[in-house]
């Protein structure tokens, strides 16, 4: 647990993910808080890296959800917006849960053509 305190103002506690960028994703979103900087989604991830979520990862981008998920834990004690970044987490886990079921489909299919 980390104890979110930015001028000399209490906020809360948040767990930070054993991610390996999670604690750098966090110091970037409480110096941006404590600037009065606009929040969103790209503070923490590049245009890049955020067009790389519309397809499909091996490993189904697992640390990358839980860095979303602290970012819009954040959103919440900390009172900003975090509707771009439950929409990313959605179509991340949407595009992951569309190229499960294909590839188990096309496995099965292989399977039945050689038999």
């Amino acid at each position: 647990m980390k104890k979110i305190i930015i001028k000399n103002k209490y906020y809360g506690k948040i767990d930070i993910p054993k991610t390996r960028h999670a604690y750098k994703l966090f110091v970037l979103v409480v110096k941006a808080f404590s600037s009065d900087e606009k929040i969103s989604i790209k503070t923490i991830y590049s245009q890049n890296k955020l067009d790389s979520f519309s397809h499909y990862k091996n490993g189904g981008c697992e640390s990358e959800l839980l860095e979303i998920q602290m970012f819009i834990e954040l959103g919440k004690l900390l009172h900003f917006k975090t509707e771009d970044a439950i929409k990313l987490k959605e179509e991340i886990s949407f595009v992951n849960d569309n190229a499960h079921v294909n590839l188990s489909i096309a496995k099965n299919l292989e399977r039945k053509i050689l038999y």
